[in-house]
């Protein structure tokens, strides 16, 4: 997730969202998109879960494709409205949340233990001080 919105604020980023608004106008564009783009990424991300499915982390009836647009729905509208940062610190937010809210009890202890230390926990930019600056952000 967090690699994810690394690209989406790159240059290629910025190719997409002309790719993106051009296929809601263009019926052959948003086909090629989706066939192209996110049904390769969404395939990868099912055979996670279907793993995690497997393993016993997520319950055997989990509805996959909504847990895959409750994990990306948010990066995209981040991405394409623009009216907060994305920022890898968000994507990881919304992993943990939608991932904490679908979990088996096990593995939602393993997701409730405090992460390794890493430059955006030692830094000011984890999860908590970017929630903090998107509150301020939208209450100015």
């Amino acid at each position: 997730m967090r690699s994810f919105a690394r690209f989406l604020n790159g240059p290629y980023g910025r190719l997409l969202v002309g790719v993106v608004a051009e296929g809601v106008l263009d019926e052959e564009i948003g086909k090629s998109y989706r066939e192209h783009w996110v049904k390769p990424r969404r395939d990868d991300a099912r055979r996670l879960l279907g793993r995690a499915i497997a393993a016993g982390e997520l319950p055997k009836d989990s509805d996959v494709e909504v847990i895959l647009d409750a994990l990306f729905g948010p990066l995209y509208y981040r991405f394409l409205v623009k009216h907060a940062p994305l920022t890898s610190a968000f994507a990881e937010a919304i992993f943990r949340s939608v991932i904490a809210g679908v979990a088996s009890p096990e593995a939602r202890k393993r997701l409730d233990r405090p992460r390794a230390r890493t430059r955006a926990t030692t830094t000011g930019t984890g999860p908590a001080q970017h929630e903090r600056r998107d509150r301020q952000s939208t209450d100015a």
